[in-house]
């Protein structure tokens, strides 16, 4: 008898609806923790901000999307994504930057 790989599902792709599965079968998961590891997608999270209806920072609240790789090629294509290489050095610059404008 073969045993049958089980893939944990993930919430659907937030752009096509696409079925997303979990990159380790169920068998290697231990304790949930490698169920959030979409395979052929990506997985965004990250809490509500300031001026948004979903500002709710102090109640610590996490939100997570994914977003299927075909997706979000195409959004990267028609520029509706902005992408930049991100380093330790470009964080402080892009915050200082921030900071020195607000004050």
């Amino acid at each position: 008898m073969t045993d049958t790989v089980k893939y944990t599902v993930l919430k659907p792709c937030i752009a096509c609806k696409k079925e997303i599965h979990s990159v380790f079968p169920q068998s290697m998961d231990r304790e949930g923790i490698q169920a959030g590891q979409p395979s052929n997608a990506v997985r965004f999270s990250g809490s509500g901000t300031y001026g948004s209806e979903f500002d709710d920072m102090n109640e610590n609240v996490e939100y997570a999307i994914h977003v299927c790789d075909e997706c979000l090629r195409k959004a990267i294509e028609n520029n509706e994504v902005l992408v930049h290489k991100q380093t330790q050095t470009h964080q402080y610059l892009e915050a200082k930057t921030y900071y020195d404008d607000v004050i």
